[in-house]
């Protein structure tokens, strides 16, 4: 898949396309943009997907601009996964987000992308405002020339598939709900960062990550999960929080993940980058009262962390 930042560098020709921000690339977006691919195959044409940088609320609602479920670069390689051609990542400017409706599908997506067919779901709001609607497309469609395919909501056990809704699942700590809409383990990446040595000195030896301000974080709490190191996976449990048992914790959240012991050779020196991947939910974040008292939850929570990974292995499931 090429990865293109202008629209003057996209090679001139009919291609079959869908617009949207596809923050998270969760099943939902995977299913528009196979289709992308498939009518493209099928009719000699490319299969090219059109996104934004920045997300556009954090131009226009900053103050109120959701978290992001993906880095840059994971949406860009799970978007790559589903047989695109062409990834246009066009900056989002005041320009861009005045442009009425119309003008964005005549202008921008016919006359400069070459747009012949159009894939979007049931939901989509573009233009000025998001004041363009599906009706909208639909009317113009045959008057412009181009083919349209509206793609019906993906309900999962109750919820429809989209972006708020796997945020909301996020914050409650309902990862399970979160993974089944991803199609894929919620992941977190960055630097270690050295932390105070409260976990070294009076518990177990943690990694901290230092997480990004924009990036949405899973609800405070205890989590079974993956961590990758330098190509390596080790089970692991994280806790975000706040450390709550402890005075001079200073009060910050922090991430703190544990690895597992007797999975994988020690670590011989401290990692300069971290990527997890949260498996379960184990419980709560409590307030314990004296370091015993939290190693022996600590104790209870790696033995069940131990028999989850072990279940797994014993039924060959693989991660999504």
């Amino acid at each position: 898949m090429q990865v293109f930042r202008a629209m003057e560098a996209i090679p001139a020709g009919p291609c079959v396309m869908s617009v949207g921000n596809f923050d998270g690339a969760h099943i939902a977006h995977r299913s528009i943009l196979s289709a992308v691919a498939a009518e493209a195959r099928a009719r000699g044409r490319r299969a090219a997907a059109l996104t934004f940088s920045p997300h556009p609320a954090r131009l226009l609602h900053p103050d109120s601009a959701p978290a992001l479920l993906t880095t840059e670069t994971d949406k860009i390689a799970r978007l790559a996964a589903t047989g695109l051609d062409w990834l246009l990542i066009l900056p989002f400017t005041a320009e861009l987000a005045a442009m009425p409706p119309r003008e964005f599908v005549q202008h921008l997506l016919l006359r400069r992308l070459g747009m012949a067919s159009l894939h979007e779901g049931d939901d989509f709001r573009f233009g000025c405002r998001q004041s363009g609607q599906v009706a909208d497309l639909r009317r113009w469609a045959p008057e412009l020339g181009f083919d349209l395919r509206i793609h019906p909501a993906i309900r999962l056990r109750g919820h429809m598939v989209s972006s708020s809704q796997i945020r909301q699942f996020l914050a409650a700590g309902n990862i399970s709900g979160a993974n089944r809409m991803l199609g894929y383990c919620y992941r977190m990446q960055g630097p270690v960062v050295g932390g105070r040595g409260i976990g070294r000195r009076l518990t177990v030896p943690t990694l901290n990550l230092q997480y990004q301000p924009e990036q949405a974080l899973p609800g405070r709490g205890v989590y079974i999960s993956y961590a990758r190191i330098e190509g390596r996976a080790w089970p692991a449990l994280t806790n975000i929080g706040i450390r709550p048992s402890f005075a001079d914790a200073g009060g910050a959240l922090t991430v703190e993940t544990y690895l597992l012991p007797g999975h994988a050779a020690p670590l011989t020196s401290s990692p300069e980058e971290l990527t997890l991947e949260f498996l379960h939910f184990l419980r709560p974040e409590h307030t314990f009262p004296s370091p015993e008292a939290l190693r022996a939850q600590i104790s209870a929570d790696t033995a069940r962390a131990q028999n989850y990974f072990g279940k797994l292995h014993k039924a060959g499931l693989k991660l999504l």
